[in-house]
Parts: C-alpha cells; structure tokens; sequence
C-alpha cells in the first residue's frame, strides 16, 4: 500500500468502529485501537484524520466513555482529531468529508445505510467514492493490520500546485528545545514494562514522548530523527543500541518480545527501603519521586507491579504490598501522606525495664517492624508451588539490625537483646517458627522472605 509520499491520499479514521474493533465489538470501544490505526497510517506519511462523536468523551458519563481516553489525547495531536456533534450521525460527517477531499475511509462498516438514503447524483458520487476509497482492516495480537489487498489511489491534483516550499512545514516540536538520544533513551525507561511486544513500542514511544516533552510527533520515524537515531534500523536494533545487556529478545516477525531487566543502582531491597521512607508522614507524590531516582528513573507503579503490588493507583498499590493495617493515610489527591504504624506493646505496671518479653512475642514485633503483614497466613503448599512458578516470594524484607533494636525498644520498652542474646537467636526462633519464613543476615541487615 505504500506510495510516493509526496502522492499520498488523506486518511479518514471511523473511530467507532475501530475502537469497538479492538475490543471485540464491545461497545463503547477503547481508544487504543483509533491510536494504533493512526500511528500505522501517521508512520508511513499520510496526512490522518479520526472521526470521534463527541459523548464517547464525555467523562461525565464513564458507561458510555471510551476506555482509555488519556491514550487517545497522548497519541493524537488535536488538529488531527474531528470530533462530532452529539445526537449527530458520524457516517455523514466523515463520508461527507471523504468524498470532498477524495479521503480513504478506514471501516469495517459497508455503509449501507448511507447508500439507501442517497438518490441521483449524490449517490452516484458516493458509490464511485465507496468502491474506489474505503478499506477494510482488522486487529491481529492488537496489531493494527489493513487490507493488503487494498491499492491506495492517488490524491485529488492540487489547483495551482506548484511544488510547495518543504521548508514552511511547521516543526512538530514547536519551541521545545532539541531532544538527544540521552533525553530518548531516559522516556523508554520510565514508560517500558518488563515485558512487551516489540512491534507496539513504535505506536506506545510516540504518545510517552509527546506526553514528556509537551511535542506533538505524529511517528516513531520523526522522533527518531529528531533525537539524531537512525531511521532504518527495526525498533530491537534500536533498544539493543541504547540499552545493550539490559534487554533481552524471543520470538520471531511480529512476535518479538522485549524482556527489560534494568541494571539497579540500588541493591538494597525495595520494599524495606520504602518502609523506611514512611517511618514519618510523606507525601505519596514525595515518596513516587524518590523512588523513581532510586530505580533508575522507572515509574513508581511499574516497578511496585514487579514486586508484586496491585491496584490502580499508588495508596492502594502500597496497601496491597504492606496490609491495609500496616499503613495510614491523610490529606486527599497531591497533598495525600502516608506512614507506617508503629504499634507499642502493653506496658506493665512494674516498669518498663523490669518486664522480661517472651520469645514468641519479641519475634513478632520484629516481624512487625520490619513489615511483616498483619494478616499474614503461613503459606499452603499449593501457594509455595504458585510462587516458586511465578518466580517471587510471597513476602520479603530487610532492615538494618540496629534500627530494629531502636524501634523495637521504643514499642515495647524492652530491649530486644533482653530477649534474644546474640542475633543468630532470632534468626534460629524465626526460622522454627512454623510461619513459613526464613531469616539470615547479610551484613549489618536482618533479611526475612518467606520460603
């Protein structure tokens, strides 16, 4: 289907049926199929223009909303969006707009409807524009794929088309300064999951850029170039290129799949570090910076997914990870804060110093503070096996033995080598527990995981 671009046709997307193409023909759709078909067409040089009707925008009404919205803004610039009139019919609009500007229609819909209302020369006009300018297309593991069989015909000659000026084509970047391949490389690290399909990277990179740069690139080639990479090169080359040991390939054609295991400049466990964070209150979007700089520049939420976190948005990521016992939470939306809890234990009478804490119970508050769930359940068989499939552990944590000695005498009033005499008693106690744990230490650090 690939044309000189200097004789390419404009392009009409029927953003209905696409978006309700990619979801199997539920309604209402997701935008990231009308994203997918724009970024095909946007990539090899067409000028693409999306039909939206204007309630599946609206998120006063979220049931009739399209999914993904956010996508849809990120990856089409907004002079390349038509959005239609509410209660109006989008086929006349965008047929309307097809047969005037000799436009291709990208459907699946064989517009019968608008063929039956039409008489004389109007539908003359549209059913020679029908059989000559609309193209089927379909999705194959999401890929946005259409007709092959389809020829693209020539665009409408210009009047008084002499050849234009190229260099009166505005900049897609507007007055934002040059981006390097550095600026490049730092957005696909903060944007890249662990796992991805190669060939949906060229259409995902464009909105993650135009959403970190404030640009309005309209294809990976254009980046590219703007960033000083080579245009040539399959995307596999380009990340191998930029992130070399970091990314690993399986799969062949449109099946490649990219495995990214960053390098961490930071070997110490996430999720003591993070539970250290919260020793005081802290801002949530305080706390998502921080960790971003310790994970290399990686979203938040990317990386609390590794480590086996859920949920939609980072309070309730934490609390999936922690127990929603273990962590309090003030404030609402950017001013939200969080801290961990830190429980003190029933004081006798007699005096704090004068109580001598039991080892069971000197255990637990050890497991408490360094963030043992509340509810933890000492693990089946059958959630072992899961685990060891899944290839992570159920619990883990680690702090330094000396901090735990503070915490734990500050909750109980006891000091915890009253209880436990030399450090390897502790560990010998929590590994014959019966709770499904294991304890070492590695340095300075007590290190528990659940076996």
């Amino acid at each position: 289907m690939e044309k000189n671009k200097e004789a390419l046709p404009v392009i009409a997307l029927d953003g209905a049926n696409i978006a309700c193409a990619f979801m199997g023909h539920d309604v209402p759709g997701d935008a990231v199929g009308i994203v997918k078909a724009y970024r095909h067409f946007a990539d090899l040089g067409h000028e693409v223009v999306a039909f939206v009707k204007q309630f599946r925008m609206n998120e006063k009404n979220p049931k009739q909303m399209l999914r993904n919205l956010d996508d849809l803004y990120k990856g089409i610039p907004k002079k390349s969006m038509a959005v239609v009139p509410a209660r109006s019919d989008d086929d006349s609009f965008f047929i309307d707009y097809c047969i005037k500007n000799s436009a291709v229609l990208i459907t699946q819909d064989g517009l019968k409807d608008h063929e039956n209302r039409l008489q004389g020369k109007e539908k003359d006009a549209f059913m020679k524009w029908r059989a000559t300018h609309r193209c089927e297309y379909m999705f194959a593991m999401d890929q946005f794929m259409p007709n092959p069989n389809f020829k693209m015909p020539d665009p409408p000659a210009k009047k008084g088309s002499a050849k234009k000026d190229k260099s009166a084509k505005s900049s897609p970047t507007g007055k934002s300064k040059k981006r390097s391949e550095d600026d490049f490389k730092q957005v696909l690290a903060k944007n890249m999951g662990s796992q991805f399909q190669v060939h949906s990277l060229g259409t995902d990179l464009v909105g993650w850029c135009n959403s970190e740069w404030k640009t309005s690139f309209s294809s990976s080639k254009e980046i590219r170039k703007h960033v000083g990479l080579p245009s040539s090169p399959s995307m596999t080359k380009i990340l191998e290129r930029l992130f070399k040991d970091e990314v690993s390939f399986s799969g062949k054609g449109q099946n490649v799949r990219c495995t990214y295991t960053p390098v961490n400049p930071v070997e110490d466990n996430h999720k003591a570090w993070l539970l250290q964070q919260m020793d005081d209150w802290i801002r949530l979007s305080g706390l998502g910076n921080k960790f971003s700089q310790r994970t290399g520049g990686r979203k938040p939420k990317l990386v609390l997914k590794e480590m086996g976190a859920s949920g939609k948005n980072m309070e309730e990521m934490l609390k999936s990870l922690y127990g929603k016992g273990n962590l309090e939470f003030r404030g609402q939306n950017e001013l939200k804060e969080v801290r961990r809890i830190k429980r003190k234990a029933k004081i006798s009478k007699a005096g704090k110093s004068s109580k001598k804490m039991a080892e069971s119970e000197a255990m637990m508050h050890v497991l408490q503070i360094i963030g043992l769930p509340e509810n933890w359940k000492t693990p089946t068989l059958l959630t072992r096996l899961t685990s060891l499939f899944k290839g992570k552990s159920q619990f883990s944590g680690q702090m330094n033995y000396a901090k735990i000695g503070q915490e734990f005498l500050e909750a109980t009033g006891c000091k915890l080598t009253a209880v436990f005499r030399e450090q390897q008693d502790l560990v010998n106690r929590i590994n014959s527990s019966g709770m499904g744990l294991k304890a070492s230490f590695d340095g300075n650090s007590l290190v528990i995981n659940s076996r």
